[in-house]
């Protein structure tokens, strides 16, 4: 049984786990990160966590931003994190530990590829990743890899431009639009996404009719994708989609009133199953092939 050390750098804070090959994950400890973070101190903390690691086979981080995976490197889009632009894990963990191998991947092809290990698209080659948060963070995964384009940008779905006063998809179906609007209707700026699915499951009809108009809209954005990708299924993650099947039903029935009939119901919407360790487990993944 071998064993990895898994990082995932967030724009607020980094998690670190043992995971072992067969699957098993032990969380070891999360510090914070931020826009502040110069770069010496982000190498000390890898360093510092990796020394207390004890022996590991591996070291796998998923970050935020735009990474080239094949050169090891981020290329931007960290703007929540700017000491992230140009780093090399690779380098810095080399100088101590010469010969250890290190695999650095995106946040979102991570969760993917975590999904894919141990999750809802186990035994899925064709699938993608939609998280839906803060904004709405996204991943193909075509014939077994994640698509990673000319440029490493493939499948930022939530930039997708709707035009009008709305902007960009995430801007109008994120958790946080969504949260956003139910405290306008409803009055309430407490408002939450557990307090929202707990008045919608009682059949409050404000968030009822903000919910249908938001499944709708994501509906057809997944009838697009599955028409262009003929995918197996898509995995819906993000804090959302603890609601399970409650949420994944409607998106479902949505997309598929959206597609031809011959191609309803050949691509499954599920929601994820790895939770937080999604991101670790995938980055881990990319050290067993």
């Amino acid at each position: 049984m071998k064993n990895f050390l898994a990082i995932d750098i967030g724009g607020t804070t980094a998690k670190c786990a043992i995971v072992q090959s067969g699957g098993e994950l032990r969380p070891l400890e999360i510090f914070s990160t931020g826009p502040s973070m110069r770069r010496a101190e982000l190498e000390h903390k890898l360093l510092d966590v990796l020394a207390r690691a004890g022996q590991v086979d591996g070291v796998g981080i998923s970050t935020l931003g735009i990474v080239d995976r094949e050169r090891g490197i981020l290329l931007g889009g960290v703007e929540n994190m700017p000491c992230l632009s140009g780093f090399r894990p690779g380098d810095v963990i080399g100088r101590s530990h010469p010969g250890l191998p290190v695999q650095i991947v995106n946040d979102a092809a991570a969760a993917a590829l975590g999904e894919k290990w141990l999750g809802a698209a186990r035994g899925c080659r064709n699938f993608a990743c939609v998280a839906f948060g803060t904004g709405i963070g996204s991943c193909l995964v075509l014939n077994g890899q994640p698509l990673e384009g000319v440029h490493h940008r493939a499948g930022e779905i939530g930039y997708w431009d709707y035009g009008g006063p709305s902007g960009c998809w995430e801007q109008r179906n994120s958790a946080q639009a969504l949260m956003e609007a139910a405290r306008v209707r409803t009055g309430i700026s407490s408002l939450d996404g557990i307090e929202f699915f707990r008045r919608l499951a009682a059949g409050d009809p404000v968030c009822r009719s903000l919910f249908e108009d938001w499944a709708a809209q994501v509906g057809r954005v997944f009838a697009n994708m599955a028409l262009l990708l003929d995918m197996e299924r898509i995995v819906v993650g993000g804090g959302i989609s603890a609601q399970g099947e409650a949420l994944t039903a409607p998106l479902q029935i949505s997309m598929d009133a959206c597609l031809p009939p011959d191609f309803r119901c050949g691509c499954r919407v599920v929601p994820a199953r790895t939770g937080n360790h999604a991101a670790l487990l995938g980055a881990a993944s990319l050290l067993m092939r």
